[in-house]
């Protein structure tokens, strides 16, 4: 903490001081909050609604600061995936259905949602909520979920403690020179788990062994690529297995450059005709782009809807294929791998590459 302190307090630069400070006074600040929440207890609905509510939000604002203050500190994104823990995953939905958008979301150009809190079984640190959502057709669809409290405010603390620590070592970080990038070269003509492995122990042993960062979150991505090749090449998918391979390795290559301050190449990605085929047809089929909302993300209330609308109604041959791939996967990195591809489709540009978090 105190090293974050005279970081900030040593800033010459007095609109980023003011930045910094005031992002680290929110998140301090959710700190008292969930003491109070877990200090204290509500027995009349109303009051549990009001602290429901409070809660959420002040867990919602106090992630998007972590995120503002990391950028701030490192100038990337590669140090902070609190989107790897499930639990805070589900979080922005939460937040997003209960206190966000609980009226009249739309699902797609032609669908309606609405979510309420159930009353019967409410309590200070659990409760239900239900989402009702109603399509074109008439047809009425329910989902409900149970949020508890006190796993949302441990995950966040965890997830917090470790960020607080990780930015801590970089403000007095050395730059360290590893065999990473060498390994990473090796994965573009051979991608396999043993180098894999090799990759993230040298990167463990060499940078924390923080597993939700970023740089292991996509050499997870790279092991359910290997574990998926045969259904690659059954599907005649095996184009974009391609794709995915260097786009992942890529990712890594930008990463570990920044860690280690080298400057290493990475190869020119090249979009297979199959993707091509699936950005023209959805050129000319634009009432289907609402419907990519969310295709990377198992976790997200658009989810499964858009993906049975999409079934539903697409008619382009490799466009289901790819659907096809998604449909029954419940593991998220596979449905990441997959839907990302999908869900960042662009009507003017295609495809782009910055991944929206929050």
């Amino acid at each position: 903490m105190k090293i974050i302190e005279n970081y900030i307090k040593l800033e010459k630069d007095e609109f980023r001081k003011v930045k910094l400070a005031f992002a680290y006074e929110t998140i301090n600040r959710i700190d008292k909050i969930i003491n109070y929440h877990n200090e204290n207890e509500e027995v009349d609905n109303d009051a549990i609604y009001l602290s429901i509510f409070g809660l959420l939000q002040s867990l919602f604002v106090a992630i998007d600061s972590l995120y503002d203050f990391t950028l701030e500190i490192t100038n990337s994104k590669s140090h902070i995936n609190i989107n790897k823990n499930e639990i805070l995953n589900r979080l922005k939905y939460i937040r997003n259905d209960i206190v966000g958008h609980p009226i009249n979301r739309r699902y797609g150009r032609s669908s309606v949602g609405y979510a309420v809190i159930k009353t019967d079984n409410l309590t200070y640190d659990k409760f239900e909520y239900i989402i009702y959502i109603k399509n074109k057709n008439g047809n009425l669809r329910v989902n409900s979920y149970v949020v508890d409290l006190n796993e949302l405010k441990s995950s966040y603390l965890k997830e917090k403690n470790a960020i607080i620590s990780k930015l801590s070592h970089f403000i007095n970080k050395k730059f360290k020179q590893t065999n990473i990038s060498l390994l990473l070269q090796k994965l573009y003509k051979d991608l396999n788990l043993e180098v894999i492995n090799k990759i993230r122990v040298e990167h463990d042993k060499n940078f924390g062994n923080i597993h939700s960062d970023r740089f292991n979150w996509r050499l997870d991505l790279l092991e359910v690529l290997v574990k998926m090749k045969p259904e690659f090449q059954k599907t005649g998918l095996f184009s974009i297995f391609d794709y995915l391979k260097t786009l992942q390795i890529n990712k890594l290559i930008v990463i570990n450059n920044e860690l280690e301050n080298k400057n290493t190449k990475v190869e020119k990605i090249k979009i297979p005709d199959i993707l091509n085929n699936v950005f023209k047809y959805l050129t000319q089929n634009k009432d289907l782009i609402d419907y990519l909302k969310d295709l990377h993300d198992i976790n997200s209330p658009y989810y499964g809807y858009n993906l049975t609308y999409l079934l539903e109604n697409v008619k382009n041959e490799d466009f289901l294929k790819l659907l096809k791939v998604l449909e029954g996967k419940t593991d998220r990195n596979k449905v990441y791998l997959i839907g990302s591809i999908l869900n960042n489709y662009n009507k003017s540009l295609s495809l782009w590459y910055n991944i929206k978090w929050y």
